[in-house]
């Protein structure tokens, strides 16, 4: 049986969090992980952006199954980090 987790790794001045959720097809995983993204671009981070160009000290990544935005230069303080990755689960009966 195949399963996707969501990895959601955050930091911020005072606090940090690290959080996974398990889906049951890649249709689900990569919706929640399309909304997740948007949801922590415009609550965390749209300060960086000017239309869709980030502000230059920061570092921006994103494909269909990795996000990843950071400041340049401290990182363990303000980052956030999402993934999905597809997991084999053995099952016996």
């Amino acid at each position: 049986m195949e399963v996707w987790i969501m990895l959601i790794d955050w930091a911020t001045d005072n606090a940090s969090d690290v959080s996974i959720t398990i889906y049951e097809n890649e249709s689900l995983a990569k919706d929640a992980f399309e909304k997740t993204v948007q949801e922590e671009i415009s609550e965390c981070w749209s300060s960086c952006f000017t239309g869709e160009i980030i502000d230059n000290s920061y570092s921006f990544e994103k494909d269909d199954t990795f996000f990843e935005i950071y400041e340049y230069g401290n990182y363990m303080l303000n980052h956030t980090r999402i993934f999905l990755e597809k997991k084999l689960v053995r099952t016996t009966i």
